[in-house]
């Protein structure tokens, strides 16, 4: 199991003049509204990988994990992964019965290819070459398909942070490995969803089955109350959580209705075989190659000018995002001796809701084996520079941002 992760974020206070700012795009009732009429939108024109011919639409990312690498055969077997990672998709390969060794990562979130040539020339069974593309920037694949072809390892692409982001040439990351994995809710105004993509077609044929109706509805109405926060309807969201308290301690909620959580730190084995939801698998058949575009262009266009207003890229852990990159968030790197909590803190108070990014690993990684990595988890925090924020809402987070770094 996973260590306890730092404390769950902070929740923004709403600001004079300005208004609260979610780490993730909001699910509204217009999206809501909307579902009903997306099968109508089904025959457009799809960005990868939602186009794609045998996609699997999944629960969670996790599960595609989980069914990519047991598709594989990888029992007994080791699948490289990288030393910076989430610790959720690591328990997912542990528990199709593979082996998991991690490859080095500096500070630019890269890998180290001759670590990795290392660890496949030394493995005796090395099964899967894992590769994530961290905050939707790609990876060196060229270096890395020859690195698995060499082995003769299956390459397994982690986009759950990369939703519609491209590399330099316009090629979908994802679209060239031997296996791809998405997250939805991450990008998208969903209540849950992820993806699995393999070109060869499925090979783990495990039946999927509908997820509990409860938790659909526990998720949307979490995501709708807080756009209600961030959208001026504060009381409306307060009598909402108000009502959602009382009904859980008046009723067995998780017995009556079903729950399968979102976006948790651990690997729950009894969720791996759910579908997506009927209300995500709706939402998403109305995103459509246009759609897909505007979304990274709008998050491109946000982290330019957050970035800009800031005037100092070296309090980014990543430089400003290269052509076809649609970035998952602005990460801010925290300089030595600054408080991480501290500039959540600041953001919070003014805002604007950050996220300790993956403070936490899986334990097999131990503290201390990579040091750029242990500096990575001490230091990024998420900003959010999602399409949801207009050019006033930018300006918020950026001048939210300038004050609590000069504060710390």
């Amino acid at each position: 199991m996973l260590e306890p992760k730092s404390p769950p974020p902070l929740a923004p206070v709403r600001p004079r003049g300005g208004v609260l700012i979610r780490a993730l795009p909001g699910l509204s009732p217009r999206d809501i509204g909307r579902a009903g009429t997306n099968a109508v939108l089904a025959s457009r024109p799809k960005p990868f990988p939602l186009g794609e011919r045998g996609v699997q639409l999944l629960y969670l990312g996790r599960n595609a994990v989980w069914r990519a690498l047991a598709g594989l055969g990888a029992t007994r077997a080791t699948v490289l992964m990288p030393a910076y990672h989430h610790g959720v998709e690591v328990e997912a390969a542990l528990a199709t019965g593979a082996q998991v060794r991690f490859y080095r990562i500096d500070s630019r979130m890269q890998p180290d290819l001759e670590d990795v040539r290392r660890l496949l020339r030394q493995d005796p069974r090395p099964q899967a070459l894992y590769v994530t593309h961290f905050v939707g920037y790609p990876q060196p694949l060229d270096e890395l398909r020859a690195l698995a072809r060499e082995a003769q390892v299956p390459l397994i692409e982690d986009c759950a942070l990369a939703l519609f982001s491209a590399d330099r040439q316009g090629r979908p990351l994802g679209s060239r490995g031997d296996a791809a994995i998405f997250c939805f809710y991450k990008v998208l105004p969903v209540p849950d969803g992820g993806a699995l993509w393999q070109p060869a077609g499925p090979l783990h044929e495990v039946p999927l089955r509908a997820p509990p109706w409860g938790s659909m509805i526990a998720q949307a109405g979490s995501n709708l109350l807080d756009w209600c926060s961030g959208a001026g309807y504060p009381r409306l969201a307060d009598a909402g959580r108000a009502a959602v308290r009382l009904t859980k301690r008046a009723f067995d909620v998780r017995s009556a209705l079903g729950e399968a959580a979102v976006g948790t730190n651990h690997l729950n084995a009894a969720d791996l075989d759910l579908a997506v939801s009927p209300l995500a698998r709706a939402l998403v058949q109305g995103v459509d190659v246009g759609a897909a575009s505007a979304i990274v262009e709008r998050r491109r266009q946000n982290f330019e000018r957050v970035a800009r207003a800031l005037g100092d890229l070296s309090l980014l852990a990543l430089p400003p995002p290269p052509p076809g990159t649609s970035p998952l968030f602005l990460p801010v790197l925290v300089r030595d001796g600054a408080s991480k909590d501290a500039l959540i803190a600041g953001l919070a108070a003014r805002g604007v809701e950050a996220i300790n990014f993956w403070r936490v690993g899986h334990p097999l990684a131990a503290r201390g084996e990579f040091p750029e990595v242990d500096r990575l988890r001490e230091c990024v925090v998420e900003v959010p520079i999602h399409q949801d924020l207009d050019e006033p809402q930018i300006r918020q987070v950026a001048a939210a941002l300038k004050e609590s770094l000069a504060r710390r």
